[in-house]
């Protein structure tokens, strides 16, 4: 238990212990890799001279099958009758019937031949006993006819495969070796005649090939220079390229003829064993799991050597253990003391440091603690302050407490973070903002500190969706000037009213702005006003706009009270539109009682078109009210007044107190029609009633309605399409034969 105790308590123990444990198993793991790489080295060159072996036995195996194409190649060249055969200018079916037997008797004494053919270039007839036609071997004719691929080369090696189903044989292609014995094998060659070998890979090589691969995952192979496999121990390999392959690759470049190395493929140790042979051009690789190697028949030796390395690393644990303790208990008691006064140093040294940050910023004197608790006051004499003020507080206090302090910590952190290469110190002077004090050795901020300040507000904004200003102090002397830079940092702050969010405010920013007024935008404000009356938001919006650019440039407190008297009159101009109930306090009202929590002068902007927009519709609403009201006098009028002659649009406007035209415009919006044709309906429909309820002559009633002379008659036939003395004549015809009488006794 005391063991573990130390363990856990003491850092010095553990420091004594990991040293001793880390010695001791370097040294044991040095010696037994040592031996495990000896014997490895030993066992892997023993392996590639076993399977040197197999691979010399698949390199004869591939000469002695093309010597003996070279063998049978003389033999046929023996033959008249073939060299005839090979000679004659027309097709000689007797003759050609005497070679192909003679092909076919030396194909009985060769098993691993397939077949011999025969090619006459001058009747283009192909002889073989298999019945193998042109078409089938077109890749060798076409090899034949174009010449010898090596130039002056007597004997050209094509591997390939045999596609056997134009004769009717359901199997797969046959994998051949076939020797093109060009016309410079012999003198006895004609020019344009060939005789091709085929060798059977599988009697010839293939055997011989899969039988050395038995062993599980070995893989052997014979490719030729363009790296074409033409002998595989998976026959379904033969004929794939595998000069793409790492390891054969290597083999292909490499300036011995035969050797080997471990690579790995798939994720296995693998040895690679190659020979090549000058003679056929081909080249025997043979792959054997490595791995597989070491456990099977040397594993037990290499397990002795991991079961000495166990022993020896536990023996040395436990003396690791027995030492480190004995060394330790000196010691004991003096760390115990140790730890108790560092945790408490590492708790009250950062409450002291930003306690002396902060009288400072208050303006208390500073005073030799300071050297004791920053050690880089020594790099300079220098110091500026900088604060990084949130913006759109008043959402951020809309957070949770949690998410507030969080960001507030984080915050304070990242600014530690990116400012790490310079002498600087940060902390909370307020809920709203941070302070960073930095100490310069020269009278500017420093470019790195210029870029860092830049990547807080975007990592502010990017992890925390919080956007933040910066104001930069002027560099003090001295430490007692560090609350002068610190007050003028908040000052130049104030005009991020101006600038906005987001801006990053030294002296040089405002400069040109502190102390400058100007005159207050009056023709701005009484455009405004005009604009909201009439009902031109989009007017009023611009003029919004150009007031605020006015403002701008000038001095935070002129720009700030310039919009806050623009604010005033406005709702001072239209008082009488909005109600300031509960929903218009909150929405417009609260602008002027709540106007210093804006922050920038683009929000008052916002806030002010919301405010015009909705002053705007509801003078329209009014203006629309009060134009239904008079159009429906009008009505009225019109009415009451049809059967004056002397009714018009102008006596009508002068009824209600408008002008003519604004009347007319109002009328026509309202009710879709003129005045005059209101008043003509309405005479019109009196005098249709008139004639089918009395016996008055049409004349008569045209004066009682109050349209005299022929008006009365061309506006008559013009709505109903007849004349009143007809339209009377239909009406009485449409009723019954006994209908009412007529008023006045009609």
């Amino acid at each position: 238990m005391t063991l573990w105790n130390n363990i856990k308590r003491y850092g010095i123990y553990r420091r004594l212990l990991v040293s001793y444990l880390i010695l001791v198993l370097i040294s044991i793991l040095l010696v037994s890799t040592l031996l495990y790489q000896r014997f490895s080295y030993q066992t892997e060159t023993e392996i590639g001279r076993m399977t040197l072996t197999s691979l010399d036995q698949i390199e004869r195996t591939t000469e002695a099958v093309q010597n003996s194409a070279v063998s049978i190649g003389n033999e046929l060249l023996h033959d008249p009758r073939l060299i005839a055969a090979m000679l004659n200018e027309k097709a000689d079916p007797l003759l050609e019937n005497e070679v192909v037997v003679k092909l076919a008797a030396i194909q009985a004494v060769y098993p691993f031949i397939e077949y011999i053919s025969v090619y006459n270039g001058n009747t283009g007839r192909y002889l073989n006993y298999r019945g193998i036609t042109k078409e089938m071997d077109g890749e060798l004719i076409r090899r034949i006819e174009s010449g010898n691929g090596d130039g002056d080369a007597s004997i050209f090696f094509v591997p390939r495969l045999l596609d056997l189903t134009p004769l009717g044989t359901p199997l797969p292609p046959k994998p051949l070796l076939s020797y093109i014995l060009y016309s410079n094998f012999s003198n006895l060659m004609p020019r344009d005649g060939a005789i091709v070998i085929n060798v059977n890979e599988e009697a010839a090589i293939g055997a011989l090939n899969r039988s050395v691969a038995a062993s599980p995952g070995s893989e052997w192979m014979v490719v030729d220079r363009d790296g074409a496999v033409v002998s595989h121990n998976d026959a379904s390999r033969i004929m794939n390229n595998v000069s793409g392959d790492a390891d054969v690759a290597a083999v292909m470049r490499a300036s011995e003829d035969r050797g080997h190395f471990a690579t790995k493929k798939d994720g296995v140790n693998t040895l690679v064993t190659y020979s090549k042979s000058k003679d056929t051009g081909l080249t025997v690789i043979g792959r054997r799991p490595y791995d597989e190697l070491l456990l099977f028949g040397a594993g037990g030796r290499r397990t002795l050597i991991w079961a000495g390395f166990g022993l020896l690393s536990a023996v040395g644990v436990l003396f690791a253990f027995r030492l480190a303790s004995g060394m330790f208990r000196p010691y004991s008691a003096f760390q115990s003391r140790t730890s108790t006064l560092e945790a408490t140093w590492k708790t009250a040294f950062p409450l002291l440091q930003e306690s002396y940050l902060r009288g400072l910023l208050a303006g208390k004197p500073p005073s030799d603690q300071g050297g004791k608790l920053f050690d880089w006051r020594a790099d300079g004499s220098r110091y500026c302050v900088i604060v990084v003020k949130f913006d759109e507080y008043r959402q951020f206090l809309a957070r949770s407490n949690k998410e507030q302090e969080l960001i507030r910590f984080a915050i304070r952190n990242i600014a530690d973070e990116l400012t790490d290469g310079v002498a600087c110190r940060t902390l909370e002077a307020d809920n709203d903002h941070l302070v960073i004090l930095a100490q310069l050795s020269e009278p500017r901020l420093p470019e790195p500190l210029q870029l860092a300040l830049a990547e807080l507000q975007l990592k502010a904004k990017q992890y925390f969706r919080l956007s933040v200003s910066i104001g930069v102090g002027g560099i003090a002397d001295t430490e007692d000037k560090i609350r002068d830079s610190y007050h003028s940092a908040c000052s130049y702050l104030n005009y991020r009213f101006l600038l906005g969010h987001g801006c990053i405010i030294d002296e040089a920013a405002v400069a040109s702005r502190d102390g400058r007024g100007g005159e207050y935008p009056a023709r701005e404000e009484t455009v405004l006003l005009e604009n909201v009356r009439l009902g031109r938001r989009k007017d009023a919006e611009r003029t919004v706009d150009r007031f605020l650019d006015a403002i701008r440039t000038l001095d935070y407190k002129y720009a700030f009270v310039f919009a806050n008297q623009l604010v005033i009159s406005v709702q001072k101009q239209f008082e009488n539109v909005l109600s300031f109930d509960e929903d218009d306090y909150a929405t417009h009202a609260a602008l002027l009682f709540s106007f210093s929590e804006f922050e920038t002068l683009d929000e008052i902007g916002s806030a002010l078109k919301q405010l015009c927009a909705t002053v705007a519709d509801r003078l329209e609403k009014k203006r629309s009210a009060r134009n239904l009201e008079i159009v429906d006098s009008v009505l009225d009028l019109a009415k009451a007044a049809y059967n004056n002659p002397q009714l018009s649009l102008e006596w009508a406007a002068e009824q209600v107190g408008y002008s003519s035209g604004h009347l007319s415009k109002l009328f026509k919006q309202a009710t879709g029609h003129s005045f005059n044709d209101t008043v003509n309906a309405l005479r019109l429909e009196e005098a249709e009633r008139l004639l089918r309820q009395t016996s008055e002559s049409a004349a008569a009633i045209s004066e009682k309605v109050g349209l005299g002379g022929t008006y009365f008659f061309t506006l008559f036939k013009k709505t109903y399409g007849m004349t009143p003395a007809q339209y009377r004549l239909s009406m009485a015809a449409d009723e019954p034969a006994d209908g009412g009488r007529h008023e006045n006794g009609a």
